[in-house]
Formats: structure tokens, sequence, C-alpha cells
């Protein structure tokens, strides 16, 4: 599989967000929140950076809460951790 990676930027709620976009032969765009924050996607290669931007901003409120939930996860790991090691 001959996937290609790309890097952009889109506004979210006046805040600007990198996204990582690997494009290959899927038919549709997906978007995931890994647990580090970072926003990926992937699209069909067909598809203009235009859309896939239009897709994240349709999702914006999703996009944003999993980032937030995910950055809570971590947060309160990271605390337990701390307090466990003391």
């Amino acid at each position: 599989m001959n996937d290609r990676k790309e890097e952009h930027t889109v506004l979210l709620k006046g805040t600007p967000w990198v996204y990582l976009v690997r494009r290959n032969s899927r038919t549709r765009i997906n978007i995931r929140i890994s647990m580090d924050g970072v926003i990926h996607v992937s699209a069909p290669d067909r598809v203009p950076v235009s859309r896939i931007e239009e897709a994240l901003l349709k999702r914006e409120s999703w996009i944003l809460k999993r980032i937030r939930e995910n950055h809570s996860i971590r947060s309160t790991a990271w605390d337990t951790l701390f307090f466990r090691g003391e």
C-alpha cells in the first residue's frame, strides 16, 4: 500500500489545529483523535483538502470534545502515577 501523508491546519472554534492526512484508496473520509490529541484523517486520493476541512468543521464539536476527553484521561493518569510515586 502506498499511503501519502500530509500535514495541514484548520481553525476549530477560532483555534488553529494541525491535522494529519493519510491518503489512500478508501472511499470515505475517516476522522480519529489519538490519545495525545492529534487529529488523524484518512481520505481518498481524489478528495481535495477543502472537502476534508468541510468534514472537520462539520464534526468540530465532536473533535474538540474528544480532544478534551483524551486530555482529561491523560491528566488523570499522570496525576494518579504522580501520587503513587510519592
